[in-house]
């Protein structure tokens, strides 16, 4: 049998560099494989086929199916610590990303929006947003003009088939806090997603006024439908006439 000397020499923290990309279900696979080589190995050493192998030929495979059982043990212990680590790693990001939507729920409460100062606050949405974007914190995949044209095309889908200021609204709320969870749950962990969106909101402030300038149409349109919202919001309730109580 071989001695203790790779057990010894070959520790699970060298296996992890070596395999460095390899993942826990990855090194799993990789034992058992390994398994299954050193258990051939002694079935030849100990089967019919060792009576055709020299005395020195079967130890060296016993030698061999020994070494491959030690490299296993480190596989193993390594594969576990992995698992840990992508524990941690998974429970890092449940906790990040839970405090990332608590803080943008938080602060952007679509039941606010939609409240008794659904107007402004729909402006000033479309204005964080498209100020967002120029800055490059949210839906990085589209340009600001492209996001602009987009918003202006779901506004007029939605005032052609009713009730278009509540659901834009839950629209640019949908885009808001999708674009503004991925860019926090990007930064670092030390920075609590607090502190990165106020960060964020004030850099986003900045570009306000030359955002509703840049992008006039949309807003426009916006402020035509506000309104019309608002003289039917007149008309639903008309005041009540001189001397009637």
């Amino acid at each position: 049998m071989a001695d203790d000397k790779l057990m010894w020499r070959v520790t699970a923290e060298q296996v992890l560099k070596a395999m460095q990309f390899y993942n826990a279900s990855e090194l799993k696979a990789v034992q058992s494989k390994l398994t299954a080589s050193a258990t051939q190995l002694e079935k030849l050493a100990s089967g019919p086929l060792r009576h055709l192998l020299a005395q020195d030929e079967e130890e060296i495979i016993r030698r061999a199916a020994d070494l491959v059982s030690q490299l296993n043990l480190r596989v193993e212990h390594a594969k576990e610590i992995k698992k840990r680590e992508e524990k941690r790693k998974e429970d890092e990001t449940k906790k990040r990303s839970a405090a990332v939507l608590k803080v943008l729920n938080d602060t952007f409460q679509i039941e606010q929006i939609l409240g008794d100062e659904l107007h402004c606050r729909l402006v000033s949405v479309a204005e964080i947003s498209l100020s967002l974007s120029q800055d490059k914190q949210i839906l990085v995949y589209l340009t600001t003009q492209a996001l602009a044209d987009e918003m202006l095309a779901t506004l007029n889908r939605y005032s052609r088939e009713g009730d278009p200021l509540p659901r834009f609204a839950k629209y640019l709320h949908r885009n808001l806090i999708s674009g503004l969870e991925d860019t926090l749950f990007g930064l670092s962990n030390e920075t609590p997603p607090a502190e990165a969106l106020r960060s964020l909101l004030a850099r986003a402030e900045e570009h306000r006024g030359a955002v509703r300038q840049s992008y006039k149409t949309l807003f426009e349109e916006l402020q035509r439908l506000i309104l019309i919202d608002a003289s039917d919001n007149v008309e639903r309730f008309p005041a009540k006439p001189a001397g009637r109580r």
